[in-house]
This record gives structure tokens, sequence and C-alpha cells, in this order.
């Protein structure tokens, strides 16, 4: 795909983006309504002269993404997606508190071991 100097494929979506960044929106939740990847969201900004911040991360619920995880049998993906965040970022919450994972694609009901 040639592209004309100055310009992206990303720029349709540029004042979505750009209107979720400057209400906080996570970049998690920016990038699926727009579909444009999270890595091409900080390159759109700089594109489009938006000053880019360095937010605090908000503590993740630990006692609850556990609850869901090991109580609920959830998947790391459900957690993720109902949270607005990523998968890394809930593995590394069930990993820190000592969570034995489920194997990727585990039935539901039990552990293959």
């Amino acid at each position: 795909m040639s592209m004309r100097p100055g310009w992206s494929k990303w720029d349709g979506v540029a004042p979505d983006v750009i209107a979720g960044y400057r209400a906080g929106l996570p970049l998690t939740q920016i990038s699926a309504a727009n579909g444009i990847p999270r890595g091409s969201i900080y390159a759109l900004l700089d594109r489009h002269g938006v000053a880019r911040d360095r937010r605090p991360r908000q503590p993740l619920p630990a006692l609850e993404i556990v609850r869901l995880y090991v109580g609920r049998r959830a998947s790391i993906r459900e957690i993720a997606a109902g949270l607005g965040t990523s998968f890394n970022a809930v593995r590394a919450v069930l990993v820190g508190a000592g969570v034995h994972l489920r194997p990727s694609g585990a039935p539901r009901g039990k552990d293959r071991r």
C-alpha cells in the first residue's frame, strides 16, 4: 500500500482515538473500539500533535480477579475484557497471587494434567 506523505491509514479514526485518549480511556478500550493496534495509538497521537501523558495505572482488583478465575472459572481473556485491560495484566495478577493457571484452552470443568 503506498501512502501519501503525512498520511496514515489510521487518520480516519483519529478524532475518535484522540477523544477517547483525552477522556482517559484505557488504550486497550480505545484499540478495541476503533480497530487500531495499541502500538499505533501513540504514533497517531504524535502525528496529530496530541501531548501524551504518563497515566498512572489503577491497580487491578486482585481479589475479584482471583474470585472470577478460581471460583467462577472465567478465562483470563474473559476477565481482561470485563475489566478493560490486557490478558497479560490479568495473568500477572493471578501469578502474583500464587494461583495455579489452567492450561490454555482447558475445558471449563476440570484441569488437564
